[in-house]
């Protein structure tokens, strides 16, 4: 016979896999995304093929969203995991009693990590990644309007450009708005 307590514990090591599963593969996404856009990059200007510049950004936004999206995921499964872990280390997990209480303290990792706010040591990791889309992505905004100005009517590639901006721009307030 299953007990509560073993159904959760369960899901507790079931969700901790999990969690290391998609910080793996949030790194993979951020290394491997990061290098194949550098070796395209580095295609692009070997070889002469500018064109490629207006498919490289959604190429980086694609490789951006993918590597958000796992980090979203790993904080989501933590919150699941504190609920866990209150329940276990508590009577009443309905109070949400985490380092407030005296009892307890902050037993649970989940728990230990939003007291005195340690999670956000996470935040350079995010930071960095951002940073280095971003960078990315401007780069090839600027090499799609310096490199292919001659080739393609100035109208069309404005109007290519600003879609490319729009999408980086509402990338950006997803971020601010989701949080």
């Amino acid at each position: 016979m299953i007990t509560e307590i073993d159904f959760a514990l369960e899901e507790y090591k079931t969700l901790r896999k999990e969690i290391l599963d998609k910080m793996e593969r949030s790194y993979k996404t951020l290394s491997l995304g990061v290098g194949g856009i550098t070796v395209i990059l580095g295609f692009v200007f070997e070889y002469k093929i500018y064109e490629l510049f207006f498919v490289l950004p959604f190429l980086i936004l694609a490789n951006s969203y993918r590597y958000r999206a796992e980090t979203k995921a790993i904080i989501n499964a933590g919150s699941y995991i504190k609920k866990i872990e209150n329940s276990i280390y508590r009577k009443d997990s309905t109070a949400n009693k985490s380092n407030k209480d005296k009892i307890f303290g902050d037993m649970g990792w989940e728990n230990y990590l939003e007291s005195d706010n340690k999670r956000q040591i996470y935040k350079p990791h995010e930071h960095a990644a951002d940073i280095i889309f971003a960078s990315l992505y401007s780069m090839c905004i600027i090499g799609a309007f310096v490199y292919n100005k001659n080739e393609i009517e100035i109208f069309s590639l404005n109007i290519i450009i600003f879609f490319y901006m729009i999408a980086g721009i509402l990338y950006l307030l997803d971020d601010i708005i989701s949080q």
